[in-house]
């Protein structure tokens, strides 16, 4: 288990970092430390080492400074991925609503003709053959939507959490280095 020192050390870094409380708890538990534990830590203040003050080295500034572009970096990728993934979900709906109004244009069409004792034309026939076809068409292009908007998401936490571990690593090698 980490020591307590070590935890409240790297989550002052961290919020020193500009990093919010949200990732800093998502961090945490990735840790295998209990929500529990994480309220206490996050709560108490790191005992802080009493040090000098001095320039920091240049590679602590270069790591520094590749940290928040990196930062920046991942904040601008998980803006346009949520921008994608609303798009998507969008177009989902769209597709779906466009799938229950044939549906229900079908069942219209379909009603009348099949409650009559006269039997269907052949236009009849075809253009509910039709449709029947556009509705299979549309069902099957809201499953392959809905798939690949899973696929995007989970390429899209698998991303997140890449970077995070590289933003956790720049840290580390900044703290190492001090």
């Amino acid at each position: 288990m980490v020591s307590k020192d070590v935890v409240l050390q790297t989550i002052a870094q961290l919020r020193e970092s500009g990093i919010d409380e949200a990732t800093i708890r998502e961090t945490l538990k990735d840790s295998g430390i209990d929500e529990s534990e994480i309220e206490d830590y996050l709560k108490s203040e790191p005992s802080k080492p009493v040090v000098e003050e001095a320039a920091p080295p240049a590679h602590e500034v270069i790591a520094h400074h590749t940290a928040q572009k990196v930062k920046k970096e991942i904040e601008k990728v998980s803006q346009a991925q949520e921008l994608h993934a609303v798009h998507q979900q969008v177009a989902m709906e769209t597709q779906a609503k466009q799938m229950e109004d044939l549906h229900e244009k079908f069942e219209e069409v379909r009603k009348p003709l099949m409650s009559g004792d006269r039997p269907l034309s052949d236009e009849a026939k075809a253009k509910m053959a039709s449709l029947e076809k556009r509705l299979q068409e549309i069902q099957k292009d809201v499953v392959e939507s809905k798939a690949g908007v899973a696929v995007l998401q989970s390429l899209m936490q698998k991303i997140l959490s890449t970077d995070r571990d590289i933003l956790l690593e720049l840290q580390m090698q900044k703290k190492q280095g001090k």
